[in-house]
């Protein structure tokens, strides 16, 4: 492993560097990895590792590059140990609950969704470019935001499950579920644009001050 800070690994990576993603990987898996296994219970075990959900949290976050720079090693970590929180209440919800499981591991859409730039078929370098990154922005989102928020939105925009099925996953009512979809999404949305606008520090702040910091009792 070099000794290239975790910024300027970020800035190799996003600038292609293949190399630099493993290292960013394993330069941050050491302190995930002591936190995510205090935080699982046994049966969360039974159903992926501490290993599992660190890497795969890592990998996913990383996968899709936006633009956005942490200004610091403080930020990047804050915005992963969130990430890993929100994957640990998934496991905890599909090790407590009956019915259908979390949202995806990797809750990427395959068509734009509703905060996306126009889902326009176009060949043109740029225009790919451009829905590359906003994928990234709408990655890093989704690992960001409630659970509930992004269980719901990926349903619809990503499984297209119509709202009265949502309704009765959820127990509301069709036009309930419409409606707590709505404020998903516009909770999302606010997340796309503060990872844009670079306001990580007033976005970190307001993900400590949103609940418990697990949805898993520590075992």
């Amino acid at each position: 492993m070099t000794d290239r800070t975790t910024l300027e690994l970020l800035d190799a990576w996003y600038g292609g560097d293949k190399d630099a993603l493993m290292e960013l990987v394993q330069r941050h898996a050491g302190w995930l990895r002591t936190n995510v296994r205090r935080r699982m219970s046994a049966r969360m075990r039974l159903f992926e590792t501490s290993e599992d959900v660190v890497q795969g949290v890592l990998l996913n976050l990383l996968k899709y590059n936006p633009p956005f720079r942490p200004a610091n090693e403080q930020q990047f970590r804050a915005l992963v140990a969130r990430a890993v929180t929100n994957k640990l209440r998934d496991l905890h919800d599909l090790t407590t609950r009956t019915g259908p499981g979390p949202a995806a591991a990797e809750p990427l859409p395959s068509r734009a969704s509703q905060i996306c730039i126009p889902d326009k078929s176009s060949d043109r370098p740029d225009r790919r470019a451009e829905q590359h990154e906003e994928r990234g922005f709408i990655a890093w989102a989704m690992n960001l935001i409630d659970p509930e928020d992004r269980r719901i939105i990926h349903w619809h925009d990503f499984e297209r499950v119509e709202f009265a099925q949502i309704g009765e996953r959820i127990s509301m009512s069709e036009e309930g579920a419409r409606s707590r979809y709505r404020r998903a999404l516009a909770r999302l949305r606010k997340q796309v644009e503060d990872l844009k606008r670079g306001q990580l520090d007033e976005m970190i702040a307001e993900l400590h001050d949103d609940g418990p910091t697990a949805g898993a009792p520590v075992a």
